[in-house]
């Protein structure tokens, strides 16, 4: 588990550096719309000493330089951060639609969890049938989202082992991280080792939780449960 911890910030401290420098981007690159950006400012000289004094001498001041290259990244940056914020609102939209879920033992056991994993804030605990498999929602107030087709095939052991893994991810805050993930990977769209980045952060990420789940948890229902939701293990929280 050390080892999954250690590889864990590794691939943060990976992420965050391109964050921080893509962040400022917007700012960075809106002064390259102005025309008057894309235009070399000269200056004309005239010798007065020399008996050409007719001919001017042009001495370029500044130079365009790569500003269309910073202009082509910032716009893709920028259309890549639109669809993350379209999708983001598609799935806003899932979690505002979705029923609470009011089943007094499992809201029970929920607040349980939540002071075993000393939670200050305990999720809401949703079902929808717009999902495949439990996922959790949001970074403040965060939502535990259970598909309803999956209730009836749940024993008490396996929603406690459901309803464990969203919250030691409650608990980690990868959702926070996830989202700085998703900027660098909207952002660098185009960028084929920050899709491979991605997907391994993902799935250590989630080897990290299954790992502190599985601490004193009955094998056979944890096995069980990931064979009925395969994306508990391997799906992005």
């Amino acid at each position: 588990q050390t080892d999954l911890r250690v590889r864990k910030w590794l691939w943060v401290a990976a992420f965050t550096l391109p964050l921080l420098t893509l962040l400022p981007l917007p700012v960075l690159a809106l002064p390259l719309l102005d025309p008057v950006a894309w235009t070399p400012t000269f200056e004309s000289r005239v010798y007065e000493l020399d008996p050409r004094a007719s001919l001017l001498e042009t001495i370029y001041l500044d130079d365009p330089g790569p500003g269309w290259l910073l202009l082509v990244v910032a716009a893709a940056a920028a259309a890549g951060w639109l669809l993350l914020a379209a999708r983001w609102f598609a799935t806003l939209r899932i979690v505002r639609e979705a029923e609470q879920v009011v089943d007094e033992d499992l809201v029970e056991l929920l607040y349980e969890l939540g002071q075993h994993y000393r939670l200050t804030d305990v999720p809401m605990l949703k079902r929808s049938d717009r999902i495949d498999s439990p996922c959790l929602w949001g970074i403040g107030q965060p939502v535990i989202l259970v598909p309803t087709h999956l209730e009836p095939s749940l024993g008490p052991a396996e929603w406690r082992l459901v309803l464990s893994h969203e919250i030691v991810h409650v608990a980690q805050r990868d959702t926070l991280r996830l989202l700085g993930f998703l900027l660098v990977r909207y952002a660098l769209w185009w960028h084929p080792l920050v899709w491979m980045g991605l997907q391994d952060a993902l799935l250590v990420q989630e080897q990290a939780v299954d790992a502190e789940v599985a601490k004193g948890q009955d094998v056979r229902a944890y096995t069980r449960l990931l064979s009925l939701t395969p994306a508990v293990a391997s799906g992005p929280p």
